[in-house]
């Protein structure tokens, strides 16, 4: 019932703003759009406002913003969009807990940014498409409430954001200006989703990441390899490592300095001249003004299209177990157990409460961490848990260290390379059977024709004109008025003869 409400609702508003532009021309539609709303002032400057939006039936998301106290609803201001980590729960994190000692909180009032503040759990992930869908659906509230600069949204986060931060770039950089991943990884969003991601889409926004040396989860070291992988591919990446620290961010506050000199300086640009992209997923087709609208595997793959990965050595000391961290008795309580993890092995099940390792006291899960961070790959171990108001002794050992590839493909992809100078588009496609083109004035002169060559082959000559429907659409879409496309050109790939 809600769902049906949401999409009445949308109808509604949809056919209220095509009443409203019934007798302009497209022209003064287009204008009128991008030009932009006069937005109230709000009397909550100054404060987190908490809020909830329904992603479908049975799933109900928080999230929360903060609005400056310098916020001036005349002006355009900068988003700032931050993901937590530790998203794979079955309950929703906390925002209580998200808004307590939260120095994102304190950036965004000293820089007089707007903050988005999403929230993750094992159903709605930052790299599965209900959570990349709720990001996007958020930004595009925050975007009918407030004076958002289009050009300025960012987006950051740590551990699990940091991942997140990456796995956006990768696959709906439309959005954004650029990303800030902290001590996150930039293949976990494949690996745990099982959605391909292409390190060399990452030429297309600004991103600067850090990692930790002595991190267990993300160590520099291995960050390394993947950072190294991704520039030979083309991304525009800038990498910092921090010695001395585990999984942690003491100096956030420094890094946050850094982050907003760098955001400074990179704001987007929807409108650049040259684009790679590459997609194997249905969500995951479009980057600015180029669409991937049809693949074909069948096809032999370009000298250019060429697959990026790197080998990586998994020797981290993993038990495999989600546990509930509002549990307030001593030991850990346990939620999830990984299949052929070594709990699993070893025994453990959910509901199961951990109070002792190799026969030594673990009263919380920080205590069974320091525990298990003493041993290494191979090496055996005990637990004892409480089970039915029993003690029980589990006897398991960590696996020996082993390889895998940093991105899993098991699909083929299908990419484009893209560029425009004048009225004139040079498209290279590789595995590709269609592709779409998006127009904005900012990009061509439309009293003269632009033409388009694929592969070679001119296979569009003439004039671009403005569509109502079209710029209606695409607004209510993403409330983006600086990227208001006013038409689309889809054009099939000349087969080879």
């Amino acid at each position: 019932m809600k769902k049906l409400l949401i999409l009445l609702f949308v109808f509604l508003a949809f056919n209220l703003i095509s009443q409203e532009f019934i007798d302009l021309p497209a022209e003064k539609v287009f204008q009128l759009l991008s030009k932009g709303d006069t937005f109230p002032e709000p009397v909550e400057k100054g404060s987190v406002i908490r809020d909830s939006i329904v992603i479908n039936d049975s799933l109900t998301a928080p999230f929360a913003y903060y609005i400056p106290s310098g916020y001036d609803a005349a002006k355009l201001t900068p988003l700032f969009v931050y993901l937590h980590g530790g998203i794979e729960t079955p309950t929703f994190y906390s925002i209580d807990d998200l808004e307590k000692d939260n120095e994102f909180i304190d950036f965004a009032n000293e820089n007089n940014l707007l903050l988005l503040l999403p929230m993750a759990n094992i159903k709605c992930m930052w790299w599965n498409v209900t959570g990349a869908e709720n990001i996007l659906n958020l930004i595009k509230i925050m975007k009918q409430k407030f004076n958002v600069d289009d050009n300025r949204v960012y987006v950051s986060g740590i551990s699990d954001g940091g991942s997140g931060s990456f796995h956006l770039a990768m696959t709906h950089p439309d959005a954004f200006a650029s990303f800030y991943p902290i001590i996150g990884m930039m293949s976990v969003g494949n690996l745990e989703n099982g959605r391909q991601t292409y390190p060399a889409n990452l030429a297309n926004r600004f991103v600067a990441a850090v990692n930790n040396d002595k991190d267990r989860l993300y160590p520099a070291a291995k960050m390394r390899l993947l950072i190294d992988l991704a520039q030979k591919a083309g991304a525009d990446l800038f990498y910092q490592e921090i010695w001395g620290f585990g999984h942690e961010v003491p100096y956030l506050k420094e890094q946050l300095n850094t982050i907003f000199t760098q955001m400074d300086s990179h704001p987007r640009d929807p409108f650049h001249p040259q684009l790679y992209w590459e997609v194997s997923e249905e969500e995951f087709k479009k980057c600015d003004w180029l669409e991937i609208t049809k693949i074909d595997t069948l096809l032999e793959a370009a000298e250019w299209h060429k697959s990026y990965n790197v080998k990586l050595t998994d020797d981290r000391l993993m038990f495999g177990f989600n546990h509930d961290e509002q549990y307030t008795g001593d030991g850990t309580f346990i939620l999830k157990v990984v299949e052929n993890s070594a709990a699993d092995k070893a025994g453990l099940q959910v509901g199961n409460v951990i109070i002792k390792m190799d026969g030594k006291a673990a009263a919380n899960v920080d205590s069974l961490i320091s525990w298990r961070d003493a041993k290494q790959r191979g090496d055996e171990f005990t637990l004892t848990v409480l089970r039915n108001d029993s003690e029980i002794f589990l006897e398991g050992h960590f696996p020996e260290s082993t390889t895998y590839d940093a991105f899993n493909f098991t699909r083929k992809s299908g990419a484009v390379k893209a560029r425009y100078y004048g009225n004139h588009f040079e498209i290279e496609t590789s595995r590709v059977k269609e592709i779409a083109i998006y127009f904005h004035p900012n990009m061509i002169n439309l009293k003269n024709p632009i033409t388009v060559n694929i592969n070679g082959k001119k296979v569009f000559e003439d004039l671009i004109n403005y569509d109502k429907k079209f710029i209606i659409s695409n607004f209510e879409k993403n409330k983006d008025r600086k990227a208001l496309w006013i038409n689309k050109l889809v054009l099939e790939v000349p087969r080879e003869m």
